[in-house]
């Protein structure tokens, strides 16, 4: 059974809609939830398709920051439980429930948008794609599966691809598969990244195991990580 809710403006959901068994899905599009319920796995938030993902661009005021040569924009959508932008809203609340945490938890929200990064980006991606399809050998390597370890690495393929697809903009098979990953830094550090990418974080951070970034798919490392101080970004 299949429960529809969608675009009742509900700022919350009962618990004991998670203990109807014979409700396997709720549609709740165009309800500003601040926070998931513990039953989020029913919930179908109806996930926006590429290229709307990469696309935030809205009708409210965006504000330009960053120096000329490589500025960006950037938009408030949520501060502390004032949900400014419910459209972009929408894809933080499903990307939170498929990376392990709560926006209740999260005190204030920004949407960036750097049509240089996604530019290059995007270019990489498609380069990169071109060079597997004419050369696949170079990147595939099979021999791995005489290994002692293999159902472990196997183990590491089927995750990386169930996780993926979960994901509208990996429908195209031609391009490399994309995930989002968490980075813990200081507010500072984020904004640096979000001007210039993530080459500059790598290149200062000294990290817990070395210069580098860290970027896991679980909220749980990057919050349960202390600080490393004096540096741009860390976890």
């Amino acid at each position: 059974m299949e429960l529809d809710i969608r675009f009742n403006q509900l700022a919350s959901l009962p618990d004991f809609l998670g203990h109807l068994p014979r409700i396997e899905k709720i549609w709740c599009k165009g309800n500003p939830l601040p926070a998931l319920p513990s039953y989020h796995t029913k919930l179908d938030l109806e996930e926006p398709q590429s290229p709307e993902w990469w696309d935030p661009k809205t009708e409210n005021e965006w504000t330009t920051k960053g120096q000329k040569s490589t500025s960006f924009e950037t938009l408030l959508i949520k501060e502390s439980s004032s949900v400014l932008d419910q459209a972009i809203f929408t894809k933080f609340i499903h990307l939170a429930a498929q990376l392990g945490f709560d926006p209740a938890t999260i005190s204030k929200v920004y949407a960036v948008s750097n049509k240089g990064l996604v530019a290059n980006f995007n270019n990489h991606r498609a380069t990169f794609g071109s060079k597997h399809a004419e050369a696949p050998s170079l990147f595939r390597k099979d021999d791995w599966r005489d290994l002692e370890d293999k159902e472990q690495r196997q183990g590491y393929l089927d995750w990386h691809a169930a996780f993926a697809a979960q994901f509208g903009w990996n429908s195209e098979d031609n391009l490399p598969r994309v995930i989002p990953m968490l980075q813990g830094t200081s507010e500072v550090g984020a904004w640096a990244v979000c001007e210039n990418g993530f080459g500059r974080t790598s290149s200062v951070d000294p990290g817990y195991y070395g210069a580098g970034m860290y970027s896991p798919p679980s909220s749980i490392m990057p919050t349960s990580m202390p600080p490393i101080p004096q540096t741009v970004g860390s976890f």
